[in-house]
């Protein structure tokens, strides 16, 4: 999401949290689906070679994935819900 929509919806009222919320929500969908196609194309791949992982190793790695996603996407949700919409929205 560009920095120009973040700043026109807190200009038309979204407050700071929903700001936060919607944009970890929308890296959790992105990340939950990308952790979804890796775990299964890898888990097609070991078959493929005829390795096995156990199943619990493989749902582990695809909830570290979207952990990892999540809480690198707070920060950035951070600043833009405490960025001025008036400034962002000035900025070309």
């Amino acid at each position: 999401m560009r920095r120009n929509d973040l700043g026109r919806r807190r200009a038309l009222g979204m407050s700071r949290h929903a700001l936060v919320a919607f944009i970890v929500v929308r890296t959790g969908v992105a990340a939950l689906a990308g952790g979804l196609i890796g775990v299964l194309a890898g888990t097609v791949a070991l078959a493929l070679l005829g390795t096995a992982v156990p199943p619990l190793f493989v749902a582990a790695i695809g909830v570290l994935a979207v952990i990892a996603a999540l809480a690198a996407s707070i920060p950035p949700a951070l600043a833009a819900a405490y960025s001025d919409p008036v400034r962002v929205l000035r900025t070309p």
